[in-house]
């Protein structure tokens, strides 16, 4: 039961990389993103090739600058949200 669930909710949302390739391409660009988020080209290069997680900081301004189009959870979905709301 628990693999079917855990299959089900995998199916439904994006994961992390494809989240912040959304962002990516909401914003305008890997370099126009870093410059919104004030972090550097490469910080966002590693993001998205799955090098580095984003901090719960960033994925909060993240889902801010796309208009909550690419939430926080898709990007960090392990991180309990729950508990700050």
């Amino acid at each position: 039961m628990l693999l079917i669930e855990a299959f089900w909710k995998g199916s439904l949302r994006m994961n992390a990389k494809e989240s912040i390739e959304k962002a990516i391409e909401i914003v305008g660009g890997a370099k126009e993103l870093a410059e919104k988020m004030n972090v550097s080209y490469k910080s966002v290069l590693d993001w998205k090739n799955g090098r580095v997680k984003l901090s719960p900081i960033n994925c909060v301004k993240m889902e801010k600058l796309t208009n909550g189009e690419v939430k926080r959870e898709e990007i960090l979905p392990d991180y309990p949200w729950d508990d700050l709301r």
